[in-house]
């Protein structure tokens, strides 16, 4: 049975998991980034998995863009896998309804949770909290990949009155977030004086948001809030606000050249 996995990820912890999912999952399973780089059949596969991070209750506003080219018919098994650091809130329902807008019916949803990493809200944690989620998050993938490879359908519902009271203002949460806090988004970047010039930010930003101009890197408006280039800046050099003293984060099981979209 051959298995696609498209996944989307900033900081590596969708990745990670997708990776996780394409070794451990029986039959043939093929990795496809998106935004997508090349064209792709959906018809060819009996499973379409989405591997996705979780942005303010809801789904990264690049992927929803790629749904209506994706022609996924109803026979096909699909299901979706949402990491988040914060909290899952109303994301998975949020998805759900975009994806079917779109044409893309949804067989199932999980939620995982890992290391957070979202600078406005303070970053990554300390070192022993991040091993200690990527610890605890290993039962949990199990068990939604038992669920994938079974076919199970159904939606994860979340827990705790913390986590029903997010998912009833998740909508608007994510519609203020994609209407209004995208777009200004980068004017909030600034670099500092450990900035080498080397480029990295440019060749990881998947919308080509950031352009280099004498050496240092501008940020134009199409952010979508990966926060690939504050991560993986190799002097810290990227700050978005005051966050010199942020811990810099990717998951440790991907690489950066994983993430390099263009060439410098």
């Amino acid at each position: 049975m051959t298995t696609a996995i498209l996944w989307f990820s900033g900081t590596g912890n969708s990745l990670a998991t997708a990776q996780e999912l394409e070794k451990r999952l029986s039959g043939e399973t093929i990795l496809f980034r998106l935004p997508l780089e090349s064209p792709f059949d959906a018809s060819v596969y009996k499973k379409i998995l989405f591997v996705i991070p979780v942005y303010a209750w809801g789904y990264p506003r690049i992927v929803g863009k790629e749904l209506q080219s994706l022609n996924i018919s109803d026979d096909i098994y699909a299901a979706l896998v949402m990491t988040y650091g914060g909290g899952g809130g109303s994301a998975l329902s949020v998805t759900k309804k975009r994806f079917a807008k779109e044409g893309v019916h949804l067989n199932a949803g999980f939620l995982l949770h890992l290391p957070d990493n979202y600078p406005p809200m303070g970053g990554a944690p300390s070192q022993e909290k991040i091993d200690e989620l990527l610890k605890k998050s290993k039962g949990k993938l199990s068990d939604i990949i038992d669920k994938i490879e079974n076919s199970v359908d159904g939606f994860e519902r979340s827990n705790g009155v913390k986590e029903l009271l997010f998912s009833a203002g998740g909508p608007l949460m994510y519609w203020l977030f994609s209407k209004m806090g995208l777009p200004r988004a980068g004017k909030k970047f600034s670099v500092n004086d450990s900035c080498t010039s080397c480029g990295i930010c440019f060749q990881v930003c998947p919308t080509q948001n950031i352009e280099i101009v004498e050496g240092k890197p501008m940020f134009g408006s199409q952010c979508e809030q990966c926060f690939a280039c504050f991560h993986w800046c190799p002097t810290n050099a990227i700050q978005y606000g005051k966050t010199e003293k942020q811990t810099r984060y990717h998951h440790p099981n991907v690489k950066l050249s994983q993430f390099i979209r263009r060439k410098y």
